[in-house]
């Protein structure tokens, strides 16, 4: 029987070359690191792990009146950041996001390290999966 596209583990499209950016950066220089690196979201270490910044974080709190040069990270970002294993399926984390309303989820990978999936991620295995059969 054929593997589907969607049956594929996590970290195959995992974004390990991760942005990452600190409490006090303010929200203009995360939207330029962000748009640096053409990703829709950076990580903040906070603690023992890791929080998030999205771009509609970012959106959201500049169209509630934030000046971006008087917000910091440590006032938007999402402490309790979603997480699967990398041998989680595709389909895994598509079903974790559309369950739980999110468009990135951290993925645990086999060396320690982290990575990203973003629901941009997962448009290809989707179109593969959907012209396969």
């Amino acid at each position: 029987m054929t593997k589907s596209a969607l049956d594929q583990p996590a970290r195959s499209i995992a974004r390990s070359e991760l942005v990452i950016g600190e409490r006090n950066d303010t929200l203009r220089t995360l939207a330029y690191r962000m748009h640096e690196a053409n990703c829709s979201a950076l990580l903040v270490a906070n603690d023992d792990s890791y929080a998030i910044v999205t771009e509609r974080d970012i959106v959201d709190s500049l169209a509630s009146g934030a000046s971006p040069d008087e917000e910091w990270a440590v006032d938007v970002m999402t402490r309790d950041v979603q997480s699967v294993q990398g041998s989680a399926t595709i389909a895994d984390v598509a079903e974790l996001m559309q369950m739980a309303g999110i468009r990135h989820v951290l993925v645990d990978l086999d060396d320690g390290a982290v990575g990203v999936v973003s629901v941009r991620d997962l448009l290809e295995p989707l179109l593969m999966h959907v012209s396969s059969g």
